[in-house]
């Protein structure tokens, strides 16, 4: 009996050595070959070369080898991008930036971010320095475009563009001021009284302003610099949709050209579709085509003057990449 019990507790040694053997053998196993998978795992290239050019807006990074896309991440915000290229116009006065290249085949694993590159507003007038001036003002900070700006009593008037919980907003805002001012720049440079939202629509993405031109039948003083002669272009524009009916508004910012006179002007038109289609699209771009089915009514018109002009003509050199 004794003999038996000895030899059952030698089998529960044996037995509990063998499996603690197997345990760590198994561990190291593990350790071994994940080892020799991370060595052999394929990892794209970090980015880098990172530069941002602050007169078009543009900030490019280094290409990456078998990356078919790259995650921007400005201020915390991560963007899709295809290329190794990205527009934005920074409304803080601090920008950082950093990238990754990602291939979506997954043969190979994405890499770490880049390095940050800092990039800080100057204080000279421009496109960048006024759409932060007006980010600033905005009941949230995430303006995307500024489409026009004008002084007039002595306030500064904007129509802007921007997303509240990712949805799409057209405002417009009136930044009224204690001091004189009779420019942009005395806007920028002077601390504001009062901010007045006067109107906030929802936006629909849709290059309506470009359908307005080709129409070639505007109402109102657009009308009237057509008849005078003038051709059109359209230098930055968003659609704001009317909450209780049909209706929407063409903000734009537009140039007008005739030999050597060249204007800049702000517009807000009011369309409306009679003979609606179900093809949302259709409404708000070939429908305002046929002049008999639609009703124009202008709200505003503003000629543009001073550095209101140079404004608009740093707007005509950015491009506002859509995300």
């Amino acid at each position: 009996m004794k003999k038996s019990l000895k030899w059952a507790i030698k089998l529960c040694i044996f037995a509990v050595s063998i499996g603690v053997f197997a345990f760590f053998g198994y561990r190291i196993y593990n350790q071994y070959a994940n080892k020799n998978n991370k060595i052999n795992e394929k990892i794209l290239a970090v980015v880098k070369n990172l530069s941002f050019d602050e007169r078009k807006n543009l900030l490019t990074w280094g290409s990456v080898n078998h990356a078919d896309s790259y995650i921007a991440n400005i201020n915390g915000v991560e963007y899709n991008v295809e290329l190794n290229e990205m527009n934005y116009v920074p409304v803080s006065n601090t920008t950082e930036f950093k990238v990754k290249a990602v291939d979506s085949t997954g043969e190979y694993a994405t890499p770490s971010w880049s390095k940050t590159y800092s990039y800080t507003l100057n204080n000279e007038f421009s496109y960048s320095k006024v759409s932060a001036y007006i980010n600033d003002a905005l009941p949230t900070n995430d303006l995307k475009k500024v489409v026009s700006a004008y002084v007039k009593d002595n306030s500064l008037y904007t129509n802007c563009y921007f997303t509240k919980n990712g949805i799409g907003k057209m405002m417009e805002l009136q930044i009224e001021y204690d001091d004189e001012v009779s420019s942009i720049a005395d806007c920028v440079n002077t601390g504001y009284r009062t901010i007045h939202i006067k109107n906030t629509y929802e936006t629909a993405n849709y290059d309506s302003a470009s359908y307005l031109l080709q129409s070639n039948s505007f109402v109102g003083e657009m009308e009237q610099r057509r008849l005078e002669g003038y051709e059109f272009s359209v230098v930055s524009s968003q659609v704001g949709k009317e909450e209780k009916n049909s209706g929407y508004h063409i903000f734009a910012t537009y140039k007008l050209t005739k030999g050597d006179d060249v204007k800049y002007i702000e517009s807000d038109m009011l369309c409306g579709i009679y003979n609606e289609s179900s093809n949302e699209k259709a409404n708000y771009t070939t429908k305002l085509l046929d002049t008999e089915n639609v009703y124009k009514r202008e709200c505003s018109y503003t000629e543009l003057k001073g550095d209101e002009i140079t404004f608009a003509k740093s707007m005509d050199q950015v491009i506002i990449q859509k995300y």
